[in-house]
């Protein structure tokens, strides 16, 4: 299945903190079901002044509900993308084999793409540590929808399709990303 992604972070050229993330279903069943969180995690202090003025003010209040660890965030991409339980046997295992992954970690392999997507890929890998600690069954790369329209000579104004006036709020983003991608694939 497509999910779109988008993440807000912090960087300064040597690493890269989550502030929030969102990924969008493209199944129509699914369209409307999201996932949104932002990172307890973060050090917000560190952000720089264009994060700061861009990127802070479009997000929730702190300490409401889309704000958790970035545990609890993984977990909750898990549960969003259709999370398979660990079979009972293997629960004790777990804690023995800390490398352990189960083979398919959801329901369905997840095709993951993003708009610029290199930063917010690493950022959605550091969720499970290294990007070989992802889960098994998830893809080792992300899609970059920009790529798309770079090799089709088009812009997102050529397609006819406007920045979200709430440009660098993850979610909006993400969903601008989705109907970006269905622009360019028509």
């Amino acid at each position: 299945m497509r999910y779109f992604l988008d993440t807000e972070f912090i960087e300064d050229g040597k690493t890269i903190d989550l502030i929030s993330i969102a990924l969008v279903s493209d199944e129509p069943l699914l369209q409307e079901r999201v996932f949104y969180a932002c990172n307890l995690d973060c050090d917000l202090g560190k952000a720089s002044p264009w994060v700061r003025e861009n990127v802070l003010p479009q997000l929730p209040p702190f300490g409401g509900g889309e704000w958790c660890t970035r545990e609890q965030i993984r977990d909750g991409i898990l549960d969003y993308l259709g999370r398979r339980p660990v079979p009972t046997e293997l629960k004790d295992l777990e804690e023995k084999l800390a490398s352990y992954r189960p083979e398919v970690a959801v329901a369905e392999p997840p095709e993951f793409w993003a708009y610029f997507a290199d930063y917010d890929w690493v950022a959605f890998c550091q969720l499970w540590g290294r990007m070989i600690d992802l889960p098994k069954g998830f893809p080792m790369f992300c899609l970059d929808v920009k790529q798309i329209a770079h090799m089709r000579g088009l812009t997102a104004k050529d397609v006819g399709l406007a920045k979200p006036g709430n440009e660098h709020d993850a979610l909006a983003d993400a969903l601008w990303t989705r109907e970006l991608y269905r622009k360019l694939m028509t």
